[in-house]
């Protein structure tokens, strides 16, 4: 199987394995993408694949906040947040939101990760590779 380096590992690397997204997945997916697009200055499927998950995240988060009738505003103070950071993950122009802020996101809104259905590569998601 693919090996991918990421920064927090060096020289090792990490494997897919099939299984749902949910919290630190999400943000191990937001993580990779930005750093593989900043080493290759180019995106593989399995990148513009992860940055669908983080777009449909984005989209749940702007669609739960409106359907409960939130500002922007009123959704970063319960979260605990900045307004501009909020703005900033609905927009799409962060690429690495925190764990913890994607998770006060969920939480505030009611929305639980494991029900938002988003997959990597076909149904995996990115692992530590086991020694």
């Amino acid at each position: 199987m693919e090996e991918v380096p990421t920064a927090a590992s060096g020289s090792h690397g990490i494997t897919r394995h099939p299984c749902r997204l949910s919290g630190i997945a999400i943000t191990r997916a937001l993580v990779l993408e930005r750093y593989c697009w900043s080493v290759t200055g180019r995106q593989t499927r399995e990148e513009r694949q992860t940055a669908g998950d983080a777009e449909r995240l984005r989209h749940a988060i702007r669609r739960a906040r409106s359907d409960l009738g939130l500002s922007q505003e009123d959704v970063a103070h319960r979260a605990g947040m900045a307004t501009s950071t909020l703005r900033k993950i609905e927009a799409g122009s962060t690429v690495d939101p925190s764990f913890f802020s994607v998770m006060a996101l969920l939480k505030v809104l009611g929305l639980d990760p494991n029900s938002l259905d988003l997959d990597l590569n076909s149904g995996g998601t990115w692992s530590p590779r086991s020694s």
